[in-house]
């Protein structure tokens, strides 16, 4: 039974027990009182742009709808009749002007209301359409901030708002990147699946020690299209491939940042000409006077300043704000996770800045990436290795473990530190303790 694990057994201030891994028990505890008790991303409101749209996501065991209601505004229920349990839509997004089961007819509003149901007289008496045990399960709590959707399933919490603390400074740089002031879900998104648990893809969007290593036969491949093709301009896939190729220096001049609730990020690493924070080309120029036209010079320059590569919103979201990418994981089992990436459209912008968010989606989290498989292929190789181990394995954490710093309320470790990990097993101790 997994009231019977004794989570705070598994973790130590510098390593973890293979269990957090592979334990299946562990892991229904993760889903009960992690990804259904905290705030999870759901989706984005461009995704909702009229009432009666729709999104359909599962979050933990949950099979939830985020709709648009007729006022605007925003509600999220069970994808579930309250007559006999069928589910109510069975596609990932579309659009109603009611939702209608569709095993016998009944109807409820775009804010999961009952507002009919076919031979009313055939149910008792004190059948009411008002009473609200007929209308959808509402999630506990519904939110977004600056378009991003997040929903919390089940229990009580802090407030959106609370919860995302400093790293809403993430969410706030990209939408203030738009010279149109919104940004747009678009470009298409990849849905991968990989052989291990959910909380790899969050260590590894922070571990600085791991590129030059995991991603050793992308260099090679990058510098022979070079030699092979002199005098012809760069590719962007070249230079993002090339950019991992830094020194172990470098990486550590890099840093990483932990805070609360487990969210974390690293420093941006990205310079060469079609990749880097500050550009020369024509429609870069063109869309750096666009932002300042919008907020004046400074606060232009201030937001593209921020230079950060991977953003980590516990427990399942990893930003790039630069080049406007998202993914956020899925645990499906103890070994497997469903991973969806996307990017998003800058309103305002040249089209030339959305095809290099599309182009960065397609060279780093593409089902055809080099850098995703690489990553992939090392999630299933550590899942096959923290499972072959005794009772008692446990896995290693220290590295950086007392070297760490303060910066702005932030805990900051040199790049190849492991603070990331060691800060977000401090949440998930407090999330899974906790009955």
């Amino acid at each position: 039974m997994t009231a019977a694990v004794d989570v705070r057994a598994l973790v130590r201030p510098d390593r973890v027990h293979h269990r957090v891994y592979t334990d299946p028990a562990v892991f229904e505890l993760e889903i009960k009182r992690l990804f259904e008790r905290t705030w999870i991303y759901a989706g984005h409101e461009s995704e909702l742009p009229e009432p009666g749209d729709y999104i359909r996501r599962t979050v933990g065991r949950r099979d939830i709808i985020v709709a648009r209601t007729d006022s605007g505004g925003l509600a999220a229920f069970g994808n579930r009749c309250a007559h006999r349990g069928a589910a109510m839509v069975g596609v990932a997004r579309g659009h109603v002007r009611n939702f209608e089961c569709p095993y016998h007819g009944w109807a409820y509003g775009r804010d999961g209301k009952l507002v009919g149901v076919p031979l009313a007289g055939g149910y008792p008496p004190d059948f009411d359409l008002e009473d609200r045990r007929w209308s959808l399960a509402a999630v506990a709590a519904v939110a977004s901030y600056r378009g991003f959707i997040f929903v919390r399933v089940a229990g009580e919490g802090p407030p959106l708002a609370t919860y995302l603390g400093p790293v809403a400074d993430a969410l706030d740089n990209m939408v203030d990147r738009a010279p149109g002031g919104r940004l747009i879900q678009a470009g298409g998104r990849f849905r991968q699946v990989y052989n291990g648990n959910w909380k790899l893809i969050l260590e590894n969007s922070l571990d600085l020690l791991h590129p030059p290593y995991v991603h050793r036969s992308s260099y090679p491949t990058a510098a022979a299209w070079e030699a092979d093709n002199p005098g012809k301009p760069v590719d962007q896939l070249v230079q993002q491939i090339k950019a991992n190729n830094i020194s172990m220096r470098q990486w550590d001049e890099l840093g990483v940042f932990g805070l609360p609730f487990g969210h974390a990020y690293m420093g941006g690493f990205y310079k060469d000409s079609k990749i880097g924070a500050e550009r020369t080309d024509a429609p870069y120029l063109a869309y750096k006077a666009a932002l300042i036209a919008r907020h004046g010079s400074a606060k232009a320059e201030a937001i593209l300043a921020l230079d950060r590569f991977n953003t980590v919103i516990y427990p399942n979201v990893v930003l790039n704000v630069h080049f406007l990418q998202l993914r956020f994981a899925h645990p499906v089992a103890v070994d497997r996770t469903v991973l969806e990436t996307y990017c998003f459209k800058m309103e305002g912008a040249p089209e030339a800045m959305h095809r290099a968010s599309v182009r960065c989606l397609t060279a780093l989290n593409a089902p055809s990436s080099m850098i995703a498989q690489d990553d992939h292929a090392v999630f299933a190789q550590t899942q096959r290795g923290v499972a072959n181990v005794g009772a008692d394995g446990w896995v290693d954490f220290s590295r950086g473990a007392g070297a760490e710093g303060a910066d702005a309320g932030r805990r900051k470790g040199i790049g190849t530190s492991e603070l990331p990990f060691r800060n977000q097993f401090q949440a998930w101790l407090g999330y899974l303790a906790a009955e």
